[in-house]
C-alpha cells in the first residue's frame, strides 16, 4: 500500500508541474441517512467513503464546497457530514470528494451526485391506484402521482416507500402527472408508499409529500400444504390405532431385536427338551381312549379254530 501511495505521488508531483488538476483517484460513495427526501427542519447526515485509508474528504452542493473534514481516526476510508435544520435551499444535488493531506492536487473524481430534497414548497399532489384493498402476490400495480395544477414545467416525480432512504422510482414529465409501475409485487412489498415532485432545474423546488398509500400484498397459497411423496404414503398405510403417533427408529430396531430373541429362544427349547417324547405319550393317550371294538380292530385278525371232529 505504501508504495502504491508513494507512485500516486511521485505521479501527482509530475503531473502537478504540467498541470493543476493532478491524478484523479477513483471516485467515493455519497449515501445519506435516514432519507434524501425530508421536510423542513430536519437532520441528515451525508457518509462518504472511499477506497483509500487515511485521506480528506470534501463536501460540495453543486459547485459550493461547503465543508472539509479529516476522519475521526487517520486509518479510516469513510467520514460523514451532518446536516441539521435544513430548508427549502439546501435542496440540490451533493458531491463529496476525497485526496491526501498535504498533496490536494492527489484527489478522487466527484462522487456520484445525491440528490437532496427538503419538501415544502409547492403543493403537495395525490398518490392513487386502481387496485384497491389486497393485491395479490404475482400482480402488477400502476401508481399515479398527480399535481394539483396543470402546467407544461418538466417535472420529477418521486416515488417512496417507508423505511427506504432512498426513493424507489422516479419519473420525469411535462404531464401533471407521473405514473409508477410495480412489477410481480410479492408479500415483501407490503407498506406505505407516497410521492413528491420537485423542478429538475438548479433550484430543485419540492412539493409537500402526499398522504400515505397503504398497499398490501396477499400470498393466495399462504397456509397451503407442502406435497410430499413420502409423508402422504406414510399417513395412508398408518393404521387407526397408530395415526397420530410414531416411533423413533431406535424403539424399531429394539422391538425387532426382542422379537428375534423370543424365536431363537423357542427354537432353542424344542431341540433341548423331549419334546418327541411328549408327542409319543400324547400318542399313547389317544389309543387307550379308544373303545372296544377300536381296540380289536387295531389287533391282528385271530387264526380260526378247525372246526369239531
Amino acid at each position: 500500500m505504501i508504495k502504491e501511495l508513494l507512485s500516486l505521488l511521485c505521479i501527482g508531483l509530475c503531473a502537478g508541474q504540467g498541470d493543476r488538476r493532478g491524478v484523479l483517484l477513483p471516485k467515493p460513495f455519497l449515501s445519506a441517512w435516514p432519507s434524501t427526501v425530508v421536510p423542513p427542519q430536519s437532520k441528515v447526515t451525508l457518509r462518504c467513503l472511499s477506497s483509500i485509508n487515511d485521506v480528506s474528504f470534501s463536501l460540495r452542493r453543486g459547485e459550493i464546497l461547503l465543508e472539509s473534514l479529516l476522519p475521526s481516526h487517520s486509518t479510516e476510508s469513510w467520514t460523514k457530514f451532518p446536516l441539521s435544520d435544513l430548508q427549502q435551499h439546501d435542496t440540490g444535488e451533493y458531491t463529496c470528494e476525497y485526496y491526501f493531506k498535504g498533496a490536494p492536487f492527489i484527489r478522487s473524481e466527484p462522487s456520484n451526485a445525491l440528490v437532496l430534497v427538503v419538501t415544502g414548497a409547492l403543493p403537495k399532489p395525490s398518490l392513487q391506484s386502481h387496485q384497491k384493498g389486497k393485491v395479490a402476490a404475482g400482480e402488477d400495480v400502476t401508481l399515479w402521482c398527480e399535481k394539483p395544477f396543470n402546467s407544461t414545467e418538466f417535472m420529477i416525480f418521486a416515488l417512496m416507500r417507508a423505511g427506504h432512504p432512498t426513493p424507489i422510482q422516479l419519473q420525469g414529465a411535462e404531464e401533471s402527472t407521473g405514473e409508477f409501475l410495480l412489477q410481480t409485487m410479492t408479500v415483501s412489498d407490503t407498506g406505505n408508499y407516497s410521492c413528491v415532485y420537485y423542478q429538475a432545474n438548479t433550484s430543485f423546488l419540492a412539493s409537500h409529500p402526499s398522504d400515505w398509500l397503504e398497499i398490501l400484498v396477499t400470498d393466495p397459497c399462504e397456509g397451503c400444504s407442502t406435497f410430499s411423496p413420502e409423508t402422504d404414503q406414510a399417513e395412508v398405510t398408518k393404521s387407526p390405532r397408530t395415526a397420530g403417533t410414531s416411533l423413533e427408529p431406535t424403539g424399531i430396531i429394539l422391538i425387532v431385536i426382542f422379537i428375534l430373541v423370543i424365536l431363537l429362544s423357542f427354537a432353542f427349547i424344542c431341540k433341548y427338551s423331549p419334546c418327541e417324547a411328549a408327542s409319543d405319550k400324547t400318542a399313547r393317550s389317544s389309543n387307550s381312549s379308544k373303545g372296544p371294538e377300536e381296540a380289536v380292530s387295531d389287533t391282528p385278525t385271530a387264526i380260526k379254530s378247525g372246526s369239531p371232529a
